[in-house]
């Protein structure tokens, strides 16, 4: 789906289901940092990535809707070899970690993951079983993604800049541009106009902070669920574009205070 580049993929619409579909569970010896490790370089062979501070993967936000006791500890969101989206969840194990995956990307069924992922993840972790049973569609669903506290503050600290009150002001107008030319994005290949109100919408905004950031995230759920997968993807997207300018003093970074 274009993760590590500037994406030739057109967006999911409304019209996608929100629910993930059915998919496959396995087990690993390693626990779940082991899985996690071994997950990521696996994701190295696929692709490098875009930008310096981007992730190969990233935790996705999620709902469970079986019993409360049976939810996974984590679940994370990658592109296979592909480029199609993945849900990985993780429910530890005293005997390692059980591992479930859901394809997200088109048409992909869970076998066709063999070939796309899990095959160059047993190279990296030789415990990794076969498909041990199914994963019922509708277990996991994707909500759109919670702005941690102090998100823009990270980011202009990670930049080597004080957070200040004015140089968070100045970063998140930057994080919003970019939150609007991604939501533009994804809206105006089914209806162009729908992309513009949207970005003139949330650009009246003043000051553009961290509640403006996260309403922007909610309006663009709303307006299109078929982006959700893309929007587990938004925050860490946006703090690798800003950090990857940090030294570009025609950027926002020269506009900050040290």
């Amino acid at each position: 789906m274009g993760l590590f580049s500037r994406g030739k993929r057109t967006p999911g619409s409304a019209a996608e289901p929100r629910v993930p579909g059915p998919g496959l569970t396995l087990t690993s010896a390693l626990d779940q940092d082991g899985c996690l490790r071994a997950l990521g370089r696996t994701l190295l062979t696929f692709r490098v990535p875009e930008y310096t501070h981007l992730p190969t993967f990233t935790e996705a936000s999620w709902a469970w809707n079986g019993e409360p006791d049976q939810a996974p500890q984590k679940v994370l969101i990658c592109a296979d070899r592909a480029g199609d989206y993945v849900l990985v969840a993780l429910w530890p194990d005293p005997r390692g970690c059980r591992i479930g995956l859901v394809p997200l990307g088109g048409d992909q069924q869970p076998g066709e993951l063999e070939c796309s992922m899990l095959a160059a993840w047993r190279l990296r972790d030789l415990s990794l079983s076969r498909p041990a049973a199914g994963l019922a569609a509708g277990l996991i669903r994707l909500v759109p993604p919670v702005l941690p506290s102090g998100w823009v503050a990270e980011i202009v600290s990670a930049g080597g800049y004080r957070p200040s009150r004015r140089n968070i002001q100045i970063a998140a107008r930057a994080a919003g541009s970019l939150f609007l030319g991604r939501a533009e994005l994804f809206i105006e290949h089914r209806e162009p106009r729908a992309a513009r109100r949207f970005v003139r919408r949330h650009s009246r905004r003043q000051p553009m902070n961290e509640a403006a950031l996260q309403e922007i995230i909610d309006d663009l759920a709303r307006t299109d669920p078929g982006v959700l997968p893309h929007l587990q993807w938004l925050l860490v997207r946006a703090r690798a574009m800003m950090l990857e300018h940090v030294q570009d003093r025609d950027s926002f970074w020269g506009d900050l205070d040290r």
